[in-house]
């Protein structure tokens, strides 16, 4: 009987092959999957924490160097400042749909939160103790994530108290 010179695979090899390797390419997959949303969660949280600091930040130096607090008288859901510079008066801080947004004086609004977050609430309260006025500040923000995916869904509440210092 002759040797057969053919040099190549069996057909259970190849099938072995072919499984050990959709087995590899299966847990890279499935790695790359979870590499994918873990960036996206702390892009998600970290634009959200952004957006809330910067708002934050922002709300707080105009009341700290404002004149007096127009209203709201207790609490409200916008906040109007009044300054010793008339080109700023009155300087209001308010949610149209939901993003934070500001107007000094006569300007236009000007947005101070992203497109890729939503103000779910903003509360302003005006504390007042010995002819000093303080104002309260609680806000929850949210990522906006119109597909509900698990890994874009987050909020955050961001609170704080600022004292106007221009008495």
């Amino acid at each position: 009987m002759e040797e057969s010179t053919n040099k190549g695979f069996t057909i259970i090899e190849f099938l072995v092959y072919i499984a050990i390797l959709a087995i590899v390419v299966n847990v890279m997959g499935g790695v790359a999957l979870n590499v994918f949303r873990v960036g996206s969660r702390t892009d998600t949280i970290q634009e959200v924490a952004h957006n809330g600091r910067f708002a934050m930040q922002r709300m707080g130096q105009a009341i700290k160097s404002a004149k007096a607090v127009i209203s709201p008288e207790k609490e409200g859901s916008f906040l109007a400042l009044e300054f010793e510079e008339a080109d700023k008066n009155p300087t209001i801080f308010d949610v149209s749909g939901k993003t934070l947004r500001i107007k000094e004086g006569n300007k236009e609004y000007v947005d101070l939160t992203s497109s890729e977050v939503n103000i779910d609430r903003v509360m302003f309260q005006k504390v007042s103790s010995i002819g000093i006025d303080s104002v309260k500040i609680e806000m929850n923000i949210s990522f906006y994530n119109p597909e509900g995916l698990p890994e874009y869904g987050f909020d955050n509440f961001f609170t704080g108290a600022f004292t106007i210092r221009n008495k």
